[in-house]
């Protein structure tokens, strides 16, 4: 009798606790892709300040190490493009909207003239 209604209690436990209702809720990943570890990478030692018409090739870094389009979505000025883009100096400021793939987090990072005095 005993293990009978301890069979029972169990089924009725497993039985009550699993609702076909409940909706089962991701936890929703932390963002550690954030602004603060963003930052522009100049991929030459031009001086676009001399030359503010000439074309400067530009990527970006999290913590230091390069990011492309394998992992992030890139949004320069509202447009998708890659990872690197060439930049104008005299068209400066310009606003690149990243995304991490992974996590959807997203960060909006702008590049002004004074990033290269």
């Amino acid at each position: 009798m005993k293990n009978q209604f301890i069979f029972l209690l169990t089924l009725f436990i497993l039985l009550s606790s699993c609702h076909k209702d409940e909706e089962i809720v991701a936890p929703t990943p932390t963002c550690d892709f954030t602004v603060e570890f963003v930052t522009f990478q100049a991929f030459c030692s031009f001086a676009p300040k001399l030359h503010p018409t000439v074309k400067v090739p530009m990527g970006l870094n999290f913590k230091g190490e390069r990011i492309d389009s394998d992992k992030y979505l890139f949004f320069w000025d509202g447009a998708p493009f890659g990872g690197a883009k060439s930049i104008i100096y005299n068209e400066l400021p310009i606003t690149v909207k990243i995304i991490e793939k992974a996590t959807d987090c997203e960060v909006l990072v702008t590049l002004d003239k004074d990033f290269f005095d």
